[in-house]
């Protein structure tokens, strides 16, 4: 989503994930969007670089790939006390690289954030994997916390029938399938609930 910011922006965004599972998942946003996602790069020089995830390796190639006098955007956190390595401290030092803490929690953040959303809408919804019923939000939480997942709609309403539009592997659209024809047959909130803890391996 930050790619997609940036280049509603005018700038050439370019997305390095590591994870193979998620590079797959998000191919019809890319395609979409053109935004080019790699794993790794050898180039540098960017104007700008913005960490999205906390993990300090992260923060260190933003600080490796910036151009003299590139802004970094620490948008992310990282994790708890973890050691960074001083000569990417003095690398900012050197480079005369421009810090920016980015939270985007103020009333303008969220409104201005609505209206990217609003413009964007075809696009984000790409990166939706399932709108779900709002007591299903303990059981998508460890995926979306371990960062395996991407974006859920919690509709308090039921469960409205929606067809994904990511990436999905056979056999989570074996799961989503089997589930989806179970449910026909279950007649309450904590009966679902229950056959959906049983399988372990969603979403």
């Amino acid at each position: 989503m930050a790619a997609l910011v940036c280049q509603s922006s005018g700038a050439l965004s370019l997305v390095i994930e590591e994870n193979e599972e998620k590079i797959h998942k998000i191919g019809n946003f890319l395609r979409h969007t053109g935004i080019r996602c790699v794993k790794e790069t050898v180039d540098g020089e960017f104007d700008a670089a913005l960490n999205a995830c906390p993990d300090p390796a992260a923060f260190g190639l933003c600080t490796v790939k910036l151009a003299r006098g590139g802004r970094f955007v620490f948008f992310s956190g990282l994790k708890k006390n973890q050691e960074i390595d001083t000569n990417l401290i003095n690398l900012m030092h050197y480079k005369e690289i421009e810090i920016h803490g980015a939270y985007g929690l103020t009333r303008a953040d969220m409104a201005a954030g609505l209206d990217i959303i609003a413009k964007h809408a075809t696009a984000l919804d790409r990166l939706i994997e399932g709108i779900e019923p709002i007591f299903r939000a303990p059981e998508l939480m460890p995926a979306i916390l371990a960062g395996s997942a991407l974006k859920y709609i919690l509709d308090v309403h039921g469960r409205p029938e929606r067809k994904a539009l990511i990436n999905t592997s056979p056999t989570h659209q074996t799961l989503q399938k089997k589930r989806t024809c179970q449910n026909e047959n279950l007649s309450s909130p904590d009966e679902i609930r229950t056959y959906a803890d049983a399988g372990k391996t969603d979403p």
